[in-house]
């Protein structure tokens, strides 16, 4: 159900800056918002000038009403940050909305359920979903699909040759193998939410989906792994990289990792390189390990994912990089600290921040900290021509006052230099 509305929302017209500015990079405002459960917000997108943030919730936005469990939702702002709609949608059991994607004809939305959309099945345990919305919040059509173990879809890319679903089972799909307990699948749908194909592939380890990207030369996924998806396995988590082609077949996959922890979040493609992002407990060669978990940043060929560059970068404390955005020559990493970058200075616990790394040489260009007194995290961005907008979650208080549960969804704008 849409009710056309403005949610609770902390209006927040400056953000809490920490630090000098660097490059003069403005940040322009934030809007928290939530319920008095847990909120948090997940994937922004600009269409025109509506500014859309898909996310989850364990209460009722507003106006809007709790199906059963855990919700998802879609809402709508202005460029300005000034709240118009909230959709809040689901099942009568939990469920969860992570990412966002537009083509042109509609916003589709992913995430997972352990319930089941009318007209659609449960296949058995928790499925993948997709949802069609158009741009004013209406709900077009939900794709539920999976296999009778569990499965989860983490995010959706979507153009002209498809909508593209990344994800992970425990089970098996039709005309699959299951190479051993949780493998990696991509899910092609077209326009009208039927399902094509599903691409399933793994270790005999446990393998997480994160983000999918579409190129010039594919569909690029990312997750991690415990496993050897390709190669060897170099010690605990590795990150992993695939091109899939728009019929579901594989051009290639990468490992990589130290002989500790890494694991691959944050994806962006451009015609010059794949960028992936994440976090690594070891060092990558010829990088310094600053402490702690570190963020990293990582350039691969579009056409074979042969490395170009690693950038490792963090304080003393731990980093990692949940989201990526390319554009105009800069990556732009975004992602949570527990420490502080540079100048800047931590308000408290975790913070938000945004790192501009020169998409050529994988060198700094500058950073952005933000936050409250308590932990914040920033999972992904949207950059819009001369702004990047940032989502997640906090549980402090932008303003005095502006906490409204346990933990709250943001959104933020970041005026770019």
């Amino acid at each position: 159900m849409k009710v056309r509305q403005t949610v609770a929302v902390a209006v927040i017209t400056t953000m809490a800056w920490l630090g000098p500015p660097a490059n003069a990079q403005s940040p322009a405002w934030f809007r928290q918002f939530g319920t008095p459960g847990y909120d948090e917000a997940w994937n922004p997108l600009v269409v025109g000038t509506t500014l859309y943030v898909s996310g989850w919730t364990e209460g009722e936005l507003g106006e809007q009403t709790s199906l059963g469990g855990s919700d998802g939702f879609l809402a709508a702002y202005d460029l300005d940050g000034n709240a118009l709609w909230t959709t809040q949608f689901g099942t009568d059991q939990d469920d969860r909305a992570w990412s966002l994607a537009y083509d042109g004809t509609g916003l589709y939305l992913t995430g997972t359920t352990e319930g089941t959309f009318a007209g659609q099945t449960n296949a058995g345990g928790s499925d993948g979903f997709v949802a069609k919305f158009d741009l004013d919040g209406s709900l077009l059509w939900v794709t539920q699909f999976g296999t009778r173990r569990y499965d989860l879809s983490s995010n959706v890319a979507a153009d002209a040759s498809g909508v593209y679903a990344l994800g992970s089972t425990e089970g098996t799909f039709d005309g699959q193998t299951n190479a051993k307990l949780s493998d990696l699948f991509t899910a092609r749908l077209d326009a009208d939410g039927t399902l094509d194909w599903v691409t399933q592939f793994g270790s005999d380890g446990y393998d997480f989906p994160f983000v999918n990207a579409i190129g010039s030369d594919g569909i690029f996924v990312d997750g991690y792994t415990n496993g050897a998806v390709e190669g060897t396995n170099r010690g605990g988590w590795d990150a992993v990289v695939a091109c899939l082609q728009a019929d579901g077949s594989i051009t290639w996959i990468r490992q990589f990792g130290t002989k500790r922890n890494d694991q691959a979040y944050g994806l962006a493609a451009d015609p010059t390189a794949v960028y992936v992002t994440g976090n690594t407990s070891g060092g990558f060669r010829d990088q310094p390990d600053r402490g702690g978990t570190d963020a990293f940043a990582r350039a691969l060929s579009p056409t074979d994912g042969s490395t170009i560059w690693t950038h490792q970068f963090g304080t003393p404390k731990d980093e990692v990089s949940y989201g990526a955005l390319a554009m105009d020559g800069v990556l732009y990493a975004v992602g949570q600290t527990a420490g502080a970058f540079g100048d800047h200075v931590s308000t408290g616990d975790d913070d938000g921040f945004v790192q501009a790394i020169d998409a050529a040489t994988g060198s700094k260009v500058w950073t952005e900290q933000f936050g409250t007194s308590r932990d914040d995290a920033a999972y992904s961005g949207w950059l819009d021509g001369t702004a990047l907008y940032v989502a997640g979650v906090t549980f402090g208080s932008f303003e005095p006052g502006s906490r409204l549960g346990i933990g709250d969804a943001f959104v933020g704008r970041i005026d770019l230099p």
